[in-house]
């Protein structure tokens, strides 16, 4: 028996369309996800049997009533709408869950610093504000509905804040139990002019964007809680999106004109992390003669370019045609053939492989909660065509814009997708713990402007209440044989370089000679 029923949705662009559906079941909107995401990811024309599509003027639709629209609903009608959590993992959360090591574990910093000193209780209540709209951070991974791994939320999960003492280094368990623990940490390091307050998240819950759009709100709130109501505005959540984000992975990859098969699919993703056989950075020989020291786990060393500097940066780029991102892609490259050939590993004649994160998120998804919305795309080159800077960064420009053009960076989710179907595949992947790449490298952009919420500025820099942001940075996960991460953010016009490097392999010297050599890079395209 066929079931025809009507519903109203507005596109991303605001116009507002009425939905025809005639199907085998009965039209049921609450059920029926797909609807929501039509705009984003479905070419119309393969949709056309099972609905017709009308746009119609706004007049032409029942205004809502007085009733539903005076009550503005509070964050848990939000997220109790339709019976939201227990809400499934995604596979890519499953990836990144299985990916997940004791001593390298899934999980990421940033790091915040202000000038003014932070007020405890009303950070404290912000903090619990903030996750209180961004409910993921909140939740522990158990069996759900169908004895499926979900996110279950605990109303009373604590998160840990740890207030430093002066010059006491950050003592981190590196990973997080999920089923138990929050999906943040957080230490406050109160100096006499300058707070630094560190974050540390589980990737597995959030990826670095929706990190960012949690600390606006957190200090959002605080800016309130300081100088009162109205000092910063929060954003609109919409959490019924969080559904719809597996389906944005599984279909991410429709407008590819490459897209694979799904044996395809699971077969780019075993050589891609299976079988790639990048080459690592290189471990400098010990050196006896100068005392070295340690890198505790959480050290991130960075380094700013000037807004002088930067902009000189960006006008290089438009000279050569390229973006920021090519450059520091090339100088990455760059950085990996000059430091290897110092230490000289043993697999020096294999290629540089870059891991890119790519940001999955669309016009649609402003409305969505701080959650997991990422993938890896790669960039590989071999040692030799690393020597010239020039044509290093023509080629890299060339395969960027083909990556974009073509949407090529979604391959790697729709084989982790396709492979989440398949019980043995993503444990298989994880187990062997391959190389996915050389290097991770990010470039975050400025995460002020990341931010959902309104916070008040003043020539640039960010006032939250009684405090002004300095700078803001951060490193992605070290993975297991991954062995340092980079990230880029800007803020003030100004470009911040981040460096993380494996504390079991390298010493503080190591990581200080490989950031300066990154920066030197650099600095070399404006002289």
């Amino acid at each position: 028996m066929k079931g025809r029923r009507c519903h109203w949705v507005r596109s991303p662009l605001g116009l507002k369309y009425r939905l025809d559906y005639s199907g085998p079941v009965p039209w049921n909107p609450r059920k029926n996800v797909v609807l929501r995401i039509v705009p984003q990811f479905f070419n119309y024309a393969r949709l056309l049997p099972l609905m017709e599509c009308h746009m119609i003027a706004d007049s032409d639709i029942e205004p809502e009533t007085a009733s539903s629209s005076a009550a503005t609903p509070t964050m848990e009608d939000l997220y109790n709408r339709g019976r939201l959590l227990p809400l499934y993992l995604c596979p890519f959360e499953t990836f990144l869950r299985a990916d997940s090591h004791a001593d390298y574990p899934m999980a990421f910093v940033v790091v915040m610093r202000f000038t003014g000193q932070l007020k405890k209780q009303e950070f404290l209540t912000a903090l619990k504000g903030s996750m209180d709209r961004h409910r993921i951070l909140q939740c522990v991974v158990g069996k759900g509905k169908k004895d499926r791994l979900s996110w279950i939320h605990k109303k009373d999960l604590e998160v840990e804040v740890v207030w430093l003492r002066d010059g006491e280094t950050i003592q981190c368990r590196p990973e997080f139990d999920d089923s138990k623990e929050a999906g943040v940490r957080v230490w406050v390091d109160q100096g006499e002019e300058q707070v630094e307050v560190t974050f540390y998240f589980n990737h597995v819950s959030v990826d670095g964007v929706g990190a960012h759009i949690f600390i606006g709100d957190l200090f959002a709130i605080y800016a309130n809680e300081v100088n009162g109501p109205g000092t910063a505005q929060l954003g609109e959540l919409d959490p019924s999106l969080l559904k719809n984000r597996g389906y944005r992975q599984r279909y991410a990859n429709l407008e590819n004109t490459h897209s694979r098969t799904a044996w395809g699919s699971i077969k780019y993703g075993i050589k891609t992390a299976l079988l790639a056989r990048s080459q690592p950075l290189g471990i400098p020989k010990p050196d006896d003669s100068a005392p070295q020291s340690s890198i505790p786990y959480l050290r991130v060393f960075e380094e700013t370019l000037s807004c002088d500097e930067h902009k000189k940066l960006r006008d290089v780029a438009i000279q050569f045609g390229a973006t920021v991102n090519d450059i520091l892609s090339a100088e990455s490259f760059k950085l990996f053939c000059d430091w290897n050939l110092q230490s000289k590993p043993r697999s020096h004649k294999r290629a540089f492989r870059i891991v890119l994160p790519t940001n999955l998120r669309g016009r649609g998804d402003d409305l969505m909660p701080a959650v997991n919305m990422t993938s890896y795309t790669f960039l590989i080159r071999k040692p030799d065509q690393c020597n010239d800077r020039i044509t290093l960064l023509k080629s890299v420009r060339e395969e960027t814009a083909k990556i974009k053009n073509k949407a090529l960076g979604t391959e790697f989710i729709e084989a982790v997708s396709r492979a989440a179907s398949t019980r043995w595949v993503l444990p298989l992947a994880t187990k062997l713990r391959a190389r996915l790449g050389t290097i991770v490298l990010t470039n975050v952009g400025d995460p002020t402007r990341r931010y959902t919420c309104r916070i008040p500025r003043k020539k640039g820099a960010l006032i939250a209440g009684n405090l002004e942001l300095d700078a803001c940075y951060g490193c992605p996960p070290l993975r297991k044989h991954t062995r340092a991460t980079i990230a880029i953010t800007t803020y003030k016009r100004k470009l911040t370089v981040s460096l993380r490097c494996d504390p079991s392999l390298y010493k503080q010297e190591h990581a200080e000679k490989m950031l300066r050599m990154f920066m030197d890079g650099l600095r070399s395209w404006i002289e």
